[in-house]
């Protein structure tokens, strides 16, 4: 019991930490499932705003940390001095290490556990006209 109290203590005391996983995972979600690269290449009204928002993926978290920090400041000016700009900072940092510690990642769990963490769009196959005979 100590030790899970001492693991949450570490957590409560480096929230950038918490927010890097966070981002990392979001960051695989809103990749996968929002900002596809069939909405991009899609023509349409919005086709910019999706074209946009897929180039400008691994800046994300970073402006989200800078959201972070400017609304939620008080975890950071209570351990560190330099108020809600050293917030800003924090988080924006983490924010940029998590895409980073995502490919870091990637790549430890593609060489040592031979599986591949990237998300490949393929194409659903196309279902038969008739339906299999059975046996």
């Amino acid at each position: 019991m100590d030790t899970l109290t001492e693991a949450f203590g570490t957590l409560t005391r480096h929230p950038g930490l918490v927010w890097m996983v966070l981002a990392m995972i979001c960051g695989q979600f809103f990749k996968t499932l929002v900002f596809t690269r069939e909405r991009a290449e899609t023509p349409g009204k919005l086709r910019w705003f999706w074209l946009a928002a897929r180039k400008t993926l691994p800046w994300h978290p970073v402006a989200v940390g800078v959201l972070i920090g400017l609304f939620w400041p008080g975890t950071v000016e209570d351990h560190y001095a330099g108020g809600s700009l050293a917030a800003v900072v924090y988080f924006a940092a983490f924010g940029g290490l998590s895409v980073w510690a995502f490919e870091a990642l990637k790549g430890v769990a593609k060489r040592y556990a031979k599986i591949d963490l990237e998300h490949r769009e393929t194409p659903v196959p196309a279902l038969a006209k008739t339906p299999p005979k059975l046996p």
